[in-house]
């Protein structure tokens, strides 16, 4: 029989600009974007790829993204890999969502779903600063988190987590019960490519995507309003060239110790 009930693994999806898509230019100091290029963060894909793995028992996994067209994009590749669901909250005012309104939108959709009996999400998110989304989450939902998952299994009704011990090459393994939600560790597993046949199929399904608006979600404007206010963007200085010591062992180490002392 299965290890638990069937229910619906939900991963979530965070879309930004591929960073070979933008040049940022310290002395200008300006961003310039050279080609409108987006890509899934890569841990959430590692998370996609660890929900594939599950479905055999039984289950369903749903990928969820926010944001505009770029986010549809990521959804139709994530059903062509596999996923049964896709669910799209449209809007390009959620591109840069932080995480208390992340948080609002995810739980919403969770409950417009039912039967969610696990969450995955990349652990690392490389363009925003959104590793706090996977605790933010786990309080508000009031279930048990494990972090930096390399592997899951569910055994006798629990959820197994393998995650790697103190940044070591040790693992370890913990348990938990469902419903839990995990962040997966980048590299944790290489996802799949999807079929040429599936990208056709999806994409030729008028229902490959279920849209959800914020007004289907009966969110508001407070509860979308972010947390933190930008009030403008400083850029760091342009790094200077360091210096090559050529001299011998004994030369090269008393001219790098007054060196570092000028600059002390």
């Amino acid at each position: 029989g299965r290890a638990h009930p069937a229910m619906n693994i939900l991963v979530l999806l965070r879309v930004g600009r591929d960073p070979a898509s933008f040049t940022v230019n310290r002395k200008a100091e300006k961003v310039f974007i050279h080609r409108d290029e987006w890509r899934t963060a890569p841990a959430d894909l590692n998370a996609l790829e660890m929900a594939l793995q599950l479905r055999d028992q039984g289950h369903t996994v749903v990928a969820v993204a926010l944001g505009g067209d770029e986010a549809a994009v990521a959804l139709h590749e994530a059903r062509a890999m596999g996923a049964a669901r896709a669910v799209w909250v449209p809007g390009d005012a959620l591109r840069e969502i932080d995480a208390g309104p992340l948080v609002a939108v995810v739980q919403h959709v969770m409950e417009h779903l039912g039967d969610v009996g696990l969450l995955l999400m990349g652990a690392t998110v490389e363009h925003a600063d959104l590793a706090q989304v996977g605790p933010r989450l786990a309080m508000a939902l009031g279930w048990p988190l494990l972090t930096d998952s390399h592997g899951l299994a569910f055994e006798a009704g629990e959820a197994a987590v393998t995650s790697i011990i103190a940044f070591g090459r040790n693992f370890e393994t913990q348990r938990t019960s469902l419903p839990a939600l995990t962040t997966v560790a980048p590299d944790a597993n290489q996802p799949r490519f999807a079929p040429a046949i599936n990208i056709m199929r999806v994409h030729a399904e008028l229902a490959a995507i279920e849209r959800l608006s914020v007004a289907d979600l009966r969110l508001d404007e407070a509860t979308l309003k972010p947390m933190v206010n930008r009030r403008g963007v400083r850029y760091p200085p342009e790094r200077a060239l360091g210096q090559l010591i050529v001299e011998g062992a004994d030369d090269a180490a008393h001219r790098l110790v007054a060196e570092l002392s000028r600059i002390v």
